[in-house]
């Protein structure tokens, strides 16, 4: 075989060594096939096969989406695909807190001992209604009240509206152990290195929680889980 073919050959394979796969799973909480005031704990996300675990308080809104039926604090998650290089968390949210208390909602990454742990047991940024975000840690999985939970980063997001859903993306770089957070597409968190606090996450599952929301009100509007691999 002359060189030039043997040259091409090794081209192509290392391309195909490089090429990165990359998985997503989306739920729109559509109506279609589900009913209002239907859990959403055991519904399938689209079409992968993968099953959401959520505390029985989130349910479905009338017009799509999803709400709580109380004021109590919620979970719910998915199993993230094994071997990911990086892996984004992406959820419409409307936090709209309970008269009583403050109350937020938060995104996710961690392997908490129930799935109705709000912490996640693992690394989550808090929204709260004003726009004000926390990234938080929480390295005990059985911790459903904080009690163990670090903030890591606090601020106030450029682009935020009340009322209204708002986009928020959280990613996770693993192999350089770093983290990234959006909020409608304005970049709140840039590269923070969890690895240089001796962070160690362990991201089996992905989530979105809350505490003291209203219940008539939709709250989450879609979430996505984008794996690269």
């Amino acid at each position: 075989m002359k060189k030039s073919a043997l040259l091409t050959l090794s081209l192509l394979a290392l391309c195909a060594v490089s090429v990165q796969a990359e998985i997503t799973l989306e739920d729109k909480f559509e109506l279609e096939g589900r009913s209002p005031g239907a859990p959403l704990n055991r519904q399938p996300v689209g079409t992968s096969g993968t099953i959401w675990e959520a505390s029985p308080n989130v349910v479905f809104a009338p017009a799509g989406g999803l709400r709580v039926k109380d004021a109590t604090g919620y979970g719910a998650r998915i199993e993230l695909p094994e071997g990911f290089k990086s892996v984004t968390l992406e959820a419409k949210i409307q936090p709209v807190p309970a008269v009583e208390n403050p109350g937020w909602m938060a995104l996710g990454l961690g392997n908490a001992e129930q799935a109705s742990n709000p912490t996640f047991g693992g690394l989550y940024v808090i929204i709260y209604s004003t726009g004000n975000f926390a990234l938080m840690f929480n390295p005990d999985p059985a911790d459903a009240t904080s009690k163990t939970a670090k903030t890591l980063v606090r601020g106030r997001a450029n682009v935020f509206d009340p009322d209204n859903l708002n986009t928020v993306k959280l990613t996770y770089h693993q192999d350089e152990g770093t983290i990234d957070l959006t909020i409608n597409d304005d970049l709140a968190v840039d590269a923070f290195n969890i690895k240089e606090k001796n962070i160690r996450l362990d991201a089996r599952y992905g989530g979105f929680s809350g505490y003291s929301q209203v219940s008539e009100a939709r709250s989450i509007g879609g979430f996505s889980v984008s794996v690269v691999q």
